[in-house]
C-alpha cells in the first residue's frame, strides 16, 4: 500500500447493478440511449469507451449514467476480462454489469484500477460462468488525491499511446505486405495475370496429409510432448514454444501426420476458422491439436508466397463461406483441399518472399519494441494497483 493513499472496499466507493435487455419492439436504429450489449464490446472503436451501437432505446426510466465503467457478469465473456467507460448515458444488458463511481474517483483511474483486475479469479461455477459482485464489491481499490490520480492516468494514458503507435505500425507493414502482393501477382478474385489456378490438395506433397491433430490431449505434462492449440496464436506471425501445453508422447505418437517438422504453415480449422501463423524450428517434434492443420508445400510453391496468399481476401473469403456451425464454428478438411491456388513462376514467389522477408525483420523490431512498453505497462499497473 502506498504511503498517505486512503484504501477503501469498492462497495464503498461505487454502486454496482445489473443491466437489463429491453424487449425487441422497445430497440430503434436512432433514439436517446444508446443500448449496448457484451458483444458491442467487441466493436472496432469501443476498445475503451462504448460509444458504438446499432441499437437505441427512445426512453428508458432506467439508464446508466455517462463515465460509468462496464463489464460482463455472465457467461464466458467474463473471463475475456473486457472492461469498458460508457460514453454518454445508455442502458446494458443484463449480462453486463455497471460501476457508478462517487465523485472522489477519477473515472479514467477507476478504468485503469479494473483494467488491472482478473475478472477470472473472481468467476463463481457451475453451468453459467457468473462474476461474484459480493467479492467485488469487497476489494480495495486506492484513493490518492484527484491530482494524483490525474497524473497516474496522464501516465498510463502516455504509454498506451505509444502501444497504439507501435500497434498501427504493424498493421501499416501489413499493410505493405498485402499492397505488395496484389501489386506482383494480381487479385486472385480475376486472376488478372492468368497464372495457373490449382487446388491446395495439389501444391502440398503426397507425405502432407491435411490432417486434424490431436482431439484430446489431456492434463498438462510436465515433461511431455508440447501441442499448438488455436488459444496459442496470438499476434505474432510465429508460434513460439513457450508456454505451449504438453501432451503424453504416447498420445502425440497417435497422431504422426501431425507431428510437426518445424517450417509448417498452421491454420485454424475450428474456433477461429482461417487464423493462421508459421512454426519455427523450435517446433520440430511438437504436434497440434483437433483445431489445427499443418501444411508444407512442393517445391514449385514458396511458403511466404502460400502463406499471404491463404490470408488474401480471397482466400479468406472461401473459408468463411465453407465455415459452418453456430456454437463452435468449424471447415471440413474436403473444403479446405479445395480452395484454389494460384501458381504464378517461382523465380516471382522468391522475390516476393525476400521483400517480405525484409518487412518481416522491421515488424520483428517493432514487435519487440512493443513488447518492452507493454512490459512496462504492467509494471506500472502492478506498482499502483497491487
Amino acid at each position: 500500500m502506498k504511503h498517505n493513499w486512503t484504501y477503501k472496499k469498492l462497495g464503498e466507493v461505487a454502486t454496482l447493478t445489473g443491466g437489463f435487455t429491453p424487449k425487441a419492439d422497445e430497440l430503434f436504429s436512432e433514439g436517446k440511449y444508446p443500448y449496448f450489449k457484451v458483444s458491442d464490446m467487441n466493436t472496432a472503436g469501443n476498445e475503451v469507451v462504448l460509444t458504438k451501437t446499432p441499437s437505441f432505446v427512445v426512453d428508458s426510466k432506467k439508464c446508466y449514467p455517462k463515465g460509468a465503467i462496464v463489464f460482463p457478469k455472465n457467461g464466458a465473456a467474463v473471463s475475456t476480462n473486457k472492461k469498458r467507460i460508457l460514453g454518454q448515458d445508455s442502458i446494458v444488458d443484463l449480462n453486463t454489469c455497471a460501476a457508478i463511481l462517487n465523485s472522489d474517483i477519477d473515472i479514467k483511474f477507476a478504468y485503469y484500477w479494473f483494467y488491472n483486475l482478473d475478472f477470472k479469479t473472481l468467476v463463481r461455477g457451475g453451468a453459467l460462468p457468473t462474476l461474484d459482485l459480493k467479492g467485488l464489491r469487497s476489494l480495495q481499490i486506492p484513493i490518492p488525491s484527484l491530482d494524483e490520480q490525474q497524473a497516474i492516468v496522464r501516465e498510463l494514458d502516455g504509454i498506451n499511446r505509444l502501444i497504439d503507435l507501435q500497434e498501427e505500425q504493424l498493421r501499416e507493414y501489413d499493410n505493405l505486405a498485402q499492397s505488395l502482393f496484389y501489386t506482383t501477382f494480381g487479385d486472385p478474385v480475376s486472376n488478372p495475370k492468368g497464372w495457373k489456378v490449382k487446388k491446395l490438395s495439389d501444391v502440398v506433397p503426397e507425405e502432407c496429409k491435411m490432417s486434424y491433430g490431436i482431439v484430446q490431449p489431456g492434463d498438462d505434462i510436465e515433461d511431455g510432448v508440447p501441442v499448438v492449440r488455436p488459444i496459442d496464436f496470438k499476434d505474432s506471425e510465429y508460434i513460439q514454444r513457450k508456454g505451449l501445453k504438453k501432451t503424453l508422447p504416447s498420445i502425440s505418437n497417435s497422431y504422426q501426420r501431425t507431428i510437426l517438422r518445424g517450417d509448417e504453415i498452421l491454420i485454424c480449422v475450428r474456433g477461429t476458422t482461417g487464423t493462421m501463423g508459421l512454426a519455427t524450428p523450435e517446433l520440430k517434434g511438437c504436434n497440434v491439436t483437433r483445431g489445427i492443420v499443418p501444411l508444407y508445400f512442393r517445391n514449385e510453391m514458396n511458403k511466404w508466397f502460400m502463406y499471404k496468399y491463404l490470408k488474401s481476401n480471397f482466400a479468406q473469403n472461401i473459408i468463411a463461406e465453407n465455415t459452418y456451425g453456430a456454437t463452435l464454428k468449424q471447415i471440413n478438411i474436403s473444403a479446405l483441399r479445395s480452395i484454389p491456388i494460384m501458381c504464378p513462376p517461382l523465380a516471382l514467389q522468391q522475390s516476393f518472399a525476400v521483400q517480405i522477408e525484409a518487412i518481416e525483420q522491421q515488424k520483428a523490431l517493432v514487435r519487440r519494441s512493443l513488447d518492452e512498453t507493454r512490459t512496462l505497462l504492467a509494471a506500472r499497473m502492478q506498482y499502483y494497483f497491487e
